[in-house]
């Protein structure tokens, strides 16, 4: 291994930790932006050999470094803000990761085969990546709790939603979608958050309430004339957001008078 010349313009440090067999050089990408970042990448790397923990986020990589891949053991790997254009096969490799975050990477239009037998991951990021479609890799992962697919150009999400049984938090607010697979989104009987802001969405098919853990639900933004019926009985929901949308309100006198005048000016 060896570090870059330019790590002696660092005139200000006292200590440098090699605690780390597998480093080569830093990627160029990462050079190219001085010294100080080649120290936090270096330090990112550290921290995944101690604490489980990688974040190489925000350096304009196209790919992930060799030595990434070889520290098998990483909890949360956070790739947010790069360049990345793939990942690769070897990322199977990385048995015991939990938490993948790969926002902000718009050029990855592909996950790899070889993603989808990673049941191990719990939470997900693939947001701002301007995704048509998700991409199919990802309903394989049955376990997963947390996906977050906000601010792509999703017009749908499909069926195959409905294999992710186990998800908490389902996150596709800033996209295009005017609906959903109501009959597929209904069957996440352990889903907490249903974040939906920002798309026009104008109608919901259903019973809602059959999502009987439901606690969130924001449709602010929607284009939704009214809201469904049965979503007074649900027995967890804490907060339902309504933010621009065009929904008459009641007045003071109905608000004065409790939660359920409220929802039956509403017709619920």
């Amino acid at each position: 291994w060896k570090l870059p010349w330019s790590i002696g313009k660092l005139v200000n440090l006292t200590v440098l930790d090699l605690d780390l067999e597998l480093i080569l050089d830093p990627p160029l990408a990462v050079t190219r932006r001085g010294g100080k970042e080649s120290v936090r990448y270096l330090k990112a790397l550290l921290e995944s050999r101690h604490q489980g923990v990688c974040e190489i986020h925000g350096f304009s990589m196209t790919e992930i470094p060799p030595e990434v891949m070889r520290i098998t053991d990483i909890l949360r790997l956070v790739l947010s803000s790069n360049g990345l254009v793939k990942l690769p096969a070897s990322f199977v490799t990385l048995t015991r990761l939990e938490t993948l975050k790969l926002d902000g990477n718009p050029l990855l239009k592909q996950l790899p085969r070889t993603l989808r037998s990673m049941t191990h991951i719990k939470e997900l990021s693939v947001a701002n990546n301007e995704y048509t479609m998700i991409p199919d890799e990802v309903f394989r992962l049955t376990n997963l709790e947390v996906l977050n697919a906000s601010k792509n150009l999703l017009e749908s999400v499909g069926n195959l939603i409905a294999q992710l049984a186990n998800l908490t938090v389902l996150d596709l607010s800033g996209n295009k979608m005017w609906t959903l697979p109501w009959p597929s989104i209904l069957k996440l009987t352990r889903l907490k958050e249903l974040l939906l802001a920002g798309n026009p969405i104008s109608s919901m098919s259903g019973s809602i309430s059959a999502v009987t853990t439901l606690q969130r639900i924001d449709l602010s933004g929607s284009l939704l004339p009214l809201l469904p019926s049965d979503i007074i009985d649900l027995p967890r929901i804490e907060q339902i957001k309504l933010d621009d949308v065009d929904i008459q309100g009641p007045s003071t006198l109905v608000v004065a008078d409790g939660l359920r005048a409220i929802f039956n000016f509403l017709g619920l």
